[in-house]
């Protein structure tokens, strides 16, 4: 269960082992065998007493995030005065309030803009503005209001969401007349900053009456827009699919004016509250939040008496026509989700005695994996293909051979998760910059008595595993050094570096080897936010010697780690990530490679300068200019 112990502003990692966790697949005829599930609650944030957390967002790098913190006796039905407050994420975590109650910040927008520069919010005098992320108080007016041009009268901006597209930085901003009560939803070109291009701005709805927007979220593709909204005769509101954004951008088409629509799908998810639609970071699944207790009421804000799930749809499938979405019941009273842009982790408010919190879940897919043959020893009868949502996908050759396989009339299937724990800085290797894009990769496979095989899956060949980033995850790492890591739990580190099969700069992709899943149960047994098969990409320097292990496995060009041993490996042209001098003439690899000699012959070393005073001064001047070029390649 979660800990009892609320530190306002510090998650301690310590606790992590007494969060509560748990496991729920949910089937679904429309999904064909394809399982997902929720597990590994933590909580991140406890408020202060009487205080609701509300519409959190992920920054985009997934390392961040941005909340309301509201007061339910402020609210009058129409008035949603807030605290803001961001949540740094790290060990510990450490939060900050940007802007209290009477500096006009309300609940109804909040945004990172895409290089997480600022937060977009808006405020109770109908403007949208830029929140300094490290400065409390400090805010800019956006440019947004120039759009309203665009309307025959005025009216308030209420949201907005921004995000990159293949064909740009885009906002998406909705309008609500003040004297017809219509809406409008304006599409805009904007910078990684959040700058807006108005002169560019393009309507993509145009007057529907009574259609109030409550939340907007644009697809990864630019081409679709998820709007949760209130529809007329009706408060709670529904959320509805919008597609062919591009056409009405490029003037093919117009805009929508009036329903029905075919480019207007409305989710038939009931009667009462829908909310906090958003995107899985490749644009497959669509994810909102549903009351089912239909108590939860939006100007009082209780999500004491909330009972929030959450609700998957497949775009394929709606596209299709088929909109019925799969449930994953959440833990306790929740309220409305925001999944993660770098993945599909989820951020959710929680009711809870005597503060609410701030909280995290897991997000998970899983397959059969058909096999054919004896216990111990089994075949992949087809290929097996699994995506997360996030990208990452795991695939497995037909006939590949798997060892350490269970007796069971049971389908084997493989799970891929994206971690909602941030990785803590003691479980990082030794020499390393950052770990992130954490994923866990695990099997469930009976052993007839109902039990769960506790051995690991062993492929052969390996199973490859196309591991899925973006660039702000990365930020400040080089992107060719990149490996994916594999946790020891011999050494509990993340210090394993799995064969790097290819790696695809151009579309964040990085593709690996990986020899064994290891089993659900044991994972679970866990009392550690880690275990076997948790798997982080990064940048290491496994040996010490100022080089890489990214830059050594590929510096002969040859992805395959093939590392230098004069006995074992004669013909070896790589670098050996796990030995600082390869060649054992007692200068390091990196010094032999600013030096301009051989690190592979023990008989090519550097010349040292004569002795003296000039010798030193020679020496010292290349040991400097050494210094500078072994600088420019580390991380």
């Amino acid at each position: 269960m979660i800990s009892s112990r609320h530190h306002l502003g510090l998650f301690i990692y310590a606790v992590l082992g007494a969060l509560f966790s748990f496991c729920i697949f949910v089937p679904s005829d429309a999904f064909g065998s394809v399982e997902f599930s929720l597990d590994g609650v933590v909580e991140f944030h406890a408020l202060a007493p009487g205080r609701i957390p509300l519409w959190p967002h992920w920054s985009q790098d997934a390392r961040r995030i941005c909340f309301a913190a509201t007061d339910p006796a402020l609210m009058d039905g129409t008035n949603y005065l807030s605290e803001i407050w961001i949540l740094h994420l790290g060990a510990p975590s450490v939060s900050r309030r940007l802007l209290t109650e009477n500096e006009n910040g309300t609940c109804h927008c909040l945004g990172f803009v895409p290089n997480d520069s600022a937060i977009l919010f808006y405020d109770d005098l109908w403007q949208m503005s830029f929140l300094d992320p490290w400065t409390p108080s400090l805010k800019t007016p956006t440019n947004l209001r120039e759009c309203m041009s665009y309307a025959s009268v005025s009216g308030p901006m209420w949201h907005c969401d921004i995000r990159e597209t293949p064909n740009g930085y885009k906002i998406v901003v909705d309008l609500r007349e003040s004297r017809t009560g219509k809406t409008i939803i304006f599409l805009i070109p904007t910078n990684a900053s959040g700058v807006a291009h108005i002169a560019s701005t393009v309507k993509i709805v145009d007057g529907l009456v009574g259609y109030d927007s409550i939340r907007l979220a644009l697809s990864p593709s630019g081409n679709e827009l998820l709007l949760a909204h209130r529809i007329p005769g009706r408060y709670d509101p529904d959320v509805s699919l919008i597609t062919g954004l591009d056409r009405i951008v490029a003037g093919q088409d117009p805009p929508i004016r009036s329903l029905p629509d075919p480019r207007f799908m409305t989710f038939e998810d009931g009667p009462y509250h829908a909310d906090g639609p958003s995107w899985s970071e490749d644009g497959s699944l669509i994810f909102y939040s549903y009351d089912f207790s239909g108590n939860f009421y939006m100007p009082q804000m209780n999500i004491d008496q909330a009972n929030f799930d959450l609700m998957v749809v497949r775009l394929s499938e709606a596209l299709a026509g088929n909109l019925a979405p799969t449930r994953l019941p959440m833990p306790g009273n929740t309220g409305c989700l925001c999944a993660s842009r770098g993945g599909t982790r989820f951020v959710f408010a929680q009711s809870a005695s005597p503060v609410n919190l701030l909280c995290a879940i897991g997000f998970a897919c899983s397959d059969e994996l058909h096999l054919n043959g004896l216990p111990g020893d089994s075949v992949v009868q087809e290929e097996f293909s699994l995506c997360d949502g996030s990208g990452t996908t795991v695939q497995i050759a037909p006939s590949t051979l798997v060892h350490n396989c269970a007796e069971s009339t049971d389908p084997t299937r493989v799970i891929l998760k994206t971690p909602v724990t941030p990785l803590a800085q003691e479980v990082l290797p030794e020499r390393s910059s950052r770990m992130t894009v954490q994923r866990k990769l695990r099997h469930n496979n009976g052993t007839g008595s109902g039990k769960s095989n506790p051995l690991p899956l062993e492929f052969e060949p390996p199973a490859e595993l196309e591991l899925a980033y973006n660039n702000e995850e990365i930020r400040g790492m080089r992107e060719s050094d990149l490996l994916v890591y594999e946790y020891n739990p011999e050494t509990g580190r993340f210090d394993r570096f799995l064969p790097l099969i290819a790696h695809d700069l151009e579309n964040n992709r990085i593709t690996v080897a990986v020899s064994a899943f290891a089993s659900a149960e044991e994972l679970s047994k866990s009392a550690g936010a880690y275990a076997e098969g948790s798997l982080a990409a990064g940048i290491a320097d496994s040996d010490g010697d100022g080089l890489s292990d990214g830059f050594e496995v590929r510096w002969d060009g040859d992805l395959a780690l093939n590392p230098y041993d004069f006995i074992t490996n004669p013909d070896g042209t790589d670098l050996n990530p796990w030995k600082r001098d390869t060649d054992d003439d007692g200068v390091m690899d990196s010094d032999e490679l600013d030096f301009g000699t051989d690190p592979f012959d023990p008989l090519s070393a550097p010349e040292m300068p004569a002795s003296g005073a000039v010798g030193l001064a020679i020496l010292t001047g290349t040991l400097a200019l050494a210094g500078v070029r072994r600088a420019q390649r580390r991380f």
